[in-house]
């Protein structure tokens, strides 16, 4: 070879060893991909994944090499901020779940309460009762709203056996804490007049269509009165009374059917065979006096016709307590 022979550059020794297996393309380790995807869906906020126990065997087996080859402190903090599980955070409340329940399925409504057990008297008919029987039902009685607010159920009192029977509206408030009718200022006219007809209060019976007392001293409504009503005639069937004065338009309406106490006042009416005088309340006599000599007429007609002679009765003025 003729010429300046080229000098060769020399291999470099770690190239100089290097064989035809050194450049195979190097395999993915299961257990790092494995890794990888737990990683990933941790950050997405899975906390629970299902593993074969193939897996679990590797991974541990892998999770305890990578311990003993090399300590906590020399692993980078990139990769520990993500093995390092998140401190645990407060749970918020999950909502109350309610069963479903179609649209055409009616809501569960809240149970009653029990209604009080009645008693023998209460659910015995009232056309069976006596008078005793007959006050123990009106103080157990829960027929209309009048009983909620009651103090005490105002039955009526007098004579068994009374042949006179005086009937008003209802309890006012000072019949409502004693239980006795015509307690009151009204009351006390009554037994003025009881008196002038030359009778004693114990001899009379009094009562009224309502017995508990209707709020602010109210007129009874239709069916509060009609709740009571067989209690009243229930009354006038025992005691039997001949003359029955009805004090103002309430007993007027209910116990006869009649409206119009101005008008009908004075004029005898009957009930079952029993003669009834309708005249003026005692608490409107309170309010207009000048009315209390219509009153007074009504009153000796009634004298009358039990066989008492008005004439006999003292005047006011010498201490006769007269209406």
């Amino acid at each position: 070879m003729t010429g300046r022979s080229r000098a060769r550059t020399p291999l470099k020794p770690e190239t100089r060893n290097l064989r035809p297996d050194h450049f195979t393309v190097p395999t993915v380790d299961p257990t790092e991909d494995l890794i990888r995807i737990l990683r990933q869906r941790r950050l997405r906020g899975q906390r629970y994944v299902w593993l074969s126990p193939e897996n679990r065997a590797t991974l541990f087996a892998k999770a305890g090499s990578d311990a003993r080859r090399t300590p906590t402190n020399q692993v980078p903090a990139a990769e520990r901020q993500q093995a390092e599980p998140a401190p645990p955070s407060t749970p918020k409340p999950s909502p109350e779940r309610r069963p479903f329940l179609p649209e055409s399925t009616p809501l569960p409504q809240p149970a009653l309460p029990p209604k009080p057990a009645m008693t023998a008297a209460e659910s015995a008919p009232v056309n069976e009762l006596d008078l005793a029987g007959l006050g123990t039902a009106v103080a157990a009685c829960r027929k209309c709203e009048l009983h909620r607010n009651r103090t005490k159920a105002v039955f009526g009192e007098g004579h068994p056996r009374a042949r006179l029977m005086f009937i008003g509206e209802g309890p006012g408030s000072e019949e409502d804490q004693t239980g006795r009718p015509f307690v009151g200022a009204a009351g006390q006219l009554l037994d003025r007049m009881i008196a002038a007809m030359q009778f004693r209060r114990e001899e009379v019976y009094i009562a009224n269509v309502v017995k508990c007392r209707p709020p602010q001293n109210r007129v009874p409504a239709p069916a509060e009165s009609q709740a009571c009503l067989p209690y009243l005639e229930r009354q006038i069937e025992l005691i039997q009374p001949e003359v029955i004065v009805l004090l103002g338009n309430t007993p007027l309406q209910h116990l006869l059917g009649m409206d119009g106490i101005t008008r009908v006042r004075g004029t005898w009416q009957h009930y079952r065979n029993i003669s009834v005088m309708p005249t003026f309340h005692p608490a409107f006599l309170l309010r207009y006096e000048p009315r209390k000599k219509d009153v007074w007429a009504d009153l000796q007609e009634v004298m009358r016709r039990l066989g008492k002679d008005p004439k006999h009765t003292v005047p006011a003025a010498s201490g006769t307590p007269q209406p």
